[in-house]
């Protein structure tokens, strides 16, 4: 029981389970069809205010923020080309508060995140700042 209780602990911890957006884009370089996946992932922190205490009143606030993590795969014909996965910047992060304690708004909150952040019109636009990169990355690979 101990060791189920503390898996679930460290899984919440890690952020496991949270949501994946996806978005595929084909790029042709030099006449080979590459297929560029961006991965976003909401990357929540979680920080407790104030005291919480069994059969009382607290004051207990959680405060988060979020940003989306991208990483970007290419795949050829020949399989994945890890020369060019890597994470891509992103800049805008979001946050807010929620009454109570953080772990058992953890899920909520991650929730709200990922609606907050946009899915995958938000990894679209990622996705064509990144082209005018990953070109010149592929030319500089030759």
């Amino acid at each position: 029981m101990y060791a189920y209780l503390a898996t679930q602990f460290l899984a919440a911890m890690a952020g496991i389970g949270g949501a994946t957006a996806l978005y595929e884009a084909e790029v042709s370089h030099n006449g080979r069809a590459l297929t560029v996946r961006y991965h976003g992932t909401p990357d929540v922190t979680f920080r407790q205010v104030g005291q919480w205490l069994p059969n009382r009143p607290g004051s207990a606030v959680c405060r988060w923020t979020a940003r989306l993590a991208v990483r970007r795969d290419v795949v050829g014909a020949e399989g994945p080309i890890a020369a060019f996965a890597r994470p891509v910047p992103v800049g805008a992060t979001i946050s807010g508060s929620r009454p109570g304690r953080c772990m058992t708004a953890r899920k909520t909150i991650a929730r709200e995140a990922a609606a907050r952040l946009g899915g995958r019109e938000q990894l679209a636009a990622i996705a064509s700042g990144d082209r005018a990169t990953l070109v010149a990355e592929l030319d500089s690979a030759r």
